[in-house]
Protein backbone atom coordinates (compact mmCIF):
# COMPACT_ATOMS: atom_id res chain seq x y z
CA UNK A 1 0.00 0.00 0.00
CA UNK A 2 2.26 2.55 0.84
CA UNK A 3 5.70 1.11 -1.13
CA UNK A 4 3.26 0.98 -3.83
CA UNK A 5 2.14 5.10 -3.63
CA UNK A 6 5.77 5.71 -2.87
CA UNK A 7 6.73 4.07 -5.84
CA UNK A 8 4.29 5.26 -8.13
CA UNK A 9 4.95 8.69 -6.78
CA UNK A 10 8.71 8.14 -7.93
CA UNK A 11 7.89 7.36 -11.54
CA UNK A 12 5.55 9.81 -11.95
CA UNK A 13 8.05 12.63 -11.26
CA UNK A 14 10.99 10.91 -12.96
CA UNK A 15 8.39 10.14 -16.15
CA UNK A 16 6.88 13.86 -15.51
CA UNK A 17 3.32 12.78 -15.59
CA UNK A 18 1.29 14.28 -13.57
CA UNK A 19 -2.03 11.93 -12.94
CA UNK A 20 -2.48 8.80 -13.43
CA UNK A 21 -6.09 6.44 -14.08
CA UNK A 22 -6.68 4.41 -11.15
CA UNK A 23 -8.73 1.18 -12.43
CA UNK A 24 -9.96 -1.74 -10.84
CA UNK A 25 -9.09 -5.67 -11.41
CA UNK A 26 -11.12 -5.93 -14.41
CA UNK A 27 -9.63 -2.57 -15.77
CA UNK A 28 -13.02 -0.29 -15.25
CA UNK A 29 -12.10 3.17 -14.44
CA UNK A 30 -12.60 4.11 -10.82
CA UNK A 31 -11.11 7.01 -10.90
CA UNK A 32 -7.59 9.63 -11.06
CA UNK A 33 -4.75 10.25 -8.38
CA UNK A 34 -2.69 13.77 -9.22
CA UNK A 35 0.63 13.89 -8.12
CA UNK A 36 -0.26 16.57 -5.97
CA UNK A 37 -2.46 14.55 -3.75
CA UNK A 38 0.49 12.11 -3.19
CA UNK A 39 3.01 15.03 -2.11
CA UNK A 40 0.59 16.25 0.37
Amino acid sequence: PDEKLIAAEKKMTQHKINSLLVTDDEGKLVGVIQIYDIKL
